[in-house]
């Protein structure tokens, strides 16, 4: 999408659509202003990155940042089971349905801050990466031939966490995660190399020691075998982190009545129970901004089978989440509460145009003979 004002119509589009995605579909909305044949070249054009979704939403981010500001990171799957395959459009683990899909793996970098008269958290994601299996492997358990990528989703985390600290000098505090990234190499990255903190959440059967009072760390054991009491933070050293860490046990109720526990962890010594709890909570706005993505903009309805044309549809797509979060702080409604708006606006078109229908097909039904 070389011109500008292509991609800001294309993402209009997106916002406002209610179905598939068609260029047919958007040249017609524009009166054949854009014929479908340069929507469909704009589409394709391989111009559009990271340096220039930086740049679309930088001007956003200098308005909103602030030093105590969150970096959420988190991937999600956007499902094309109809499509051909290729180094994005590939076979993922769904740990949501627990079962394999066709989909493409995308790496989300949300931006999370309180609103300045703190009536609201505003959320942008910031950058995004697209995985691509390019390289050829061998399972070892299966013996059958498989596709990775170069670089693991823990690598791409780190490189693209440097560019926006160091590079584009985005204020933030924490960096926020679930199990996922809680490797040891990812705490090491962001204490030492960033000079940040984070919150993520451990699985039970990660290894700690706890700290006493004069600085002797016990046995290591796994998390969940450790007595622990809810809400107490207690000092702990993890295998292969060279500092220490605060952990804190959480005992929450499901929706059904059960209980479940959860671990977190954090390199700030100065957070209380509560604090930490509070910081992960705000990790869930990645999932709600996952949702919106994909109900809100359609960013699994691309026409296109060019990848390149898909990456810039994902592209337009993460732009478009953007924009309605512009305007979630504008007219101070959520995003589903914004395209629930726009249909009903929709809505009331298609039903005076049918009203118009048929009134005029009775007139003419009245001077007709039977």
């Amino acid at each position: 999408m070389r011109k500008p004002d292509t991609l800001e119509l294309y993402v209009d589009y997106l916002i406002a659509h209610q179905g598939l995605v068609s260029a047919k579909d958007l040249s017609d909305v524009l009166g054949n202003a854009l014929s479908h044949d340069h929507i469909t070249r704009a589409v394709a054009q391989p111009e559009l990155h990271q340096k220039d979704f930086w740049k679309l939403v930088k001007p956003l981010v200098r308005q909103i940042e602030r030093d105590d500001g969150c970096i959420v990171v988190d991937d999600f799957l956007v499902e094309k089971p109809h499509s051909t395959p290729n180094s994005i459009i590939t076979v993922n683990w769904d740990h949501a349905k627990h079962q394999y899909s066709l989909s493409i793996n995308v790496l989300n970098f949300l931006y999370t801050v309180a609103s300045g008269d703190g009536t609201m958290q505003i959320n942008v994601p910031l950058a995004f990466e697209v995985i691509c299996k390019t390289e050829a492997y061998t399972d070892k358990k299966t013996g059958k031939g498989k596709m990775k990528s170069p670089k693991t989703k823990n690598e791409l985390m780190r490189e693209r966490l440097a560019v926006l600290c160091h590079h584009n000098q985005v204020r933030f505090r924490y960096v926020l995660w679930d199990t996922w990234f809680s490797a040891a190499d990812n705490m090491k990255f962001v204490v030492q190399d960033l000079c940040k903190h984070f919150v993520g959440a451990i699985k039970d059967n990660r290894k700690v020691g706890l700290v006493d009072g004069n600085g002797k760390t016990g046995a290591y054991k796994p998390v969940s075998q450790q007595e622990l009491q809810p809400g107490v933070v207690y000092k702990v050293r993890m295998e292969s982190v060279p500092f220490d860490l605060f952990l804190v046990k959480k005992v929450y109720k499901n929706m059904d009545g059960s209980t479940g526990v959860v671990f977190l962890v954090t390199s700030d010594g100065g957070l209380d129970a509560e604090q930490i709890f509070q910081l992960y909570q705000k990790r869930w706005k990645v999932e709600e901004s996952h949702k919106s993505v994909k109900q809100n903009v359609g960013i699994a309805q691309s026409p296109t089978k060019m990848e390149r044309s898909q990456k810039n549809h994902l592209f337009a797509s993460m732009w478009g989440l953007v924009q309605l979060e512009k305007l979630k702080i504008v007219h101070k409604k959520n995003h589903f509460a914004l395209k629930h708006k726009i249909y009903l606006t929709a809505l009331k078109a298609a039903w005076e145009e049918i009203r118009s229908l048929k009134c005029h097909t009775v007139n003419e039904l009245a001077f007709q003979s039977f």
